[in-house]
Formats: C-alpha cells, structure tokens, sequence
C-alpha cells in the first residue's frame, strides 16, 4: 500500500468553478487508500470545502500582483505540510482514478527518485457527479472514451515527486503558460527520471472557457520560460525519459 499526499490550489467555491473542483474532490475521496488531501491558499470557500470533506486547508500563499498564486509558494507549502514523503500537485478540476495510485505505486517502487506526468482526456461535463449511483465511474469512464479527446503533450495537470525535489523555483504564476512546462524541464535537467503515465492512467478534464492571455502574468510566465528554452529540452509529456507500458516501466 502507497501512502501519499495530494495537493491543489482552487479558484473560488462558486458557479461552475464549485461544480468542477468538487467533482475532481469527489473524486479524490475515493481513491484507494484515500490520500491526504490538502487545499491550498485563500480563496472564497477553500476553508468550507476543506472542512466539508474532511481536507486539510493551507493558508497564506503567495500571490502574483493581479492575485494567482505562485507556483513557488505553492510548492513549498506543499512540500513544507504534507504528511507523506510522496506527493502529487494535480490541477483542481482533474478527476482522478484508481489507474492513478496503480501507476504511483509502480512508479515508486521501482524509481528512487522521479517526476510522474501524463496528458489528460478532455471531457465536456457541466453537471456534478451522481457518486451515489453503484455505476457513476464506470459510466463516467465510458463516457470519456466515447466522448472525450486527448489533449496535447504540452499541457500538464499533475505532477507526483519525492518530497524535496523542488527547492528554487522561479516565480510563475499557477495556471498560466509554460509553469507546468518549467517543471519538466528542471527535472530533465537534473537527470531525474521523468515518467509518463499516460497509458496507465485515466485522468479526466473537466472543459471550460479559457481565460485571456493578454496580462501580465501570462506575459511575465512568458518572460521566465523564455530563457530557459535555451537549453534545448521542451517540457512536454513526450519529453519524458521513461514510460509505463501496463505493468512494465521502461526507459524510451
């Protein structure tokens, strides 16, 4: 059995943003064994939900100055709270599967140190989950294969370490191009192991309209990335050094 801590930074607990993330928490809940889950920053119902669900709530993240928090904060609190040596940031409107502690803990055991990623499926769902319903993630998986698509290499939505990975990290802003990118990147330059679990995996978005990128924390995201694509490695899913091919983890 793998224990392990997992961490997200909502938007506010309102409209359609409180039917996404609830269903990914609904989600969470019900892995096996039940990570620790922690929530992290301040805003609008975070300090609810976390009670609700029985969640822990980390308060006090730094934020850009239009207000998003910083991945750099995000991760140290993260990093500085977790109850487990092994943790997860995933996005939070990612609903995530049994597939995702079945690949973790393939991965940890044969991995001393890594970076676990993966694409995602993108899926239009507007409605919260019927987790009442014997059937309701059966029926959902279904309907991410039939309806659902593949999103591209460049876009990641978690990310699963050791404890202690990321120390300095530069100050993007989450949510906002290429911080995901970074990440990956840092770890292939450090010659850490970066997975793909795609295969392994059922990771499901929940589609929603996408935000402007015309400010300035897309424009400072930008600016960061920008020097670092010097080194000649692009922070993809596709950029990862090994794969995990069913049961069997093996370097590309």
């Amino acid at each position: 059995m793998i224990e392990f801590s997992l961490f997200t930074v909502p938007c506010g607990f309102s409209g359609a943003y409180n039917v996404r993330q609830c269903n990914a928490i609904d989600t969470w809940v019900r892995l096996d064994p039940k990570p620790e889950i922690l929530l992290i920053g301040d805003e609008c119902g975070t300090e609810s939900i976390a009670e609700e669900y029985n969640l822990v709530h980390v308060p006090g993240v730094e934020l850009s100055p239009l207000g998003v928090p910083l991945v750099s904060s995000t991760f140290w609190l993260a990093q500085q709270s977790a109850k487990y040596d092994i943790i997860c940031y995933v996005n939070a409107d990612i609903m995530l599967f049994q597939g995702f502690v079945t690949a973790l803990a393939r991965v940890v055991g044969q991995l001393e140190q890594f970076l676990m990623i993966g694409q995602r499926i993108d899926l239009d769902l507007d409605t919260r989950l019927e987790t009442n319903k014997e059937s309701w993630q059966r029926d959902l998986m279904l309907l991410a294969r039939t309806q659902g698509e593949l999103h591209d290499v460049r876009g990641i939505d978690y990310f699963a370490f050791r404890r202690g990975l990321y120390g300095d990290i530069p100050p993007y802003v989450i949510g906002r191009y290429c911080w995901d990118n970074w990440l990956v990147v840092d770890a292939l330059e450090r010659d850490v192991p970066v997975v793909d679990t795609t295969q392994g995996l059922f990771a499901i978005h929940q589609n929603h309209e996408r935000r402007s990128r015309n400010n300035d924390d897309y424009r400072r995201n930008r600016a960061l990335y920008k020097g670092r694509k010097a080194s000649g490695k692009h922070g993809r899913v596709s950029s990862a050094t090994w794969v995990l091919d069913g049961e069997e983890l093996k370097r590309k």
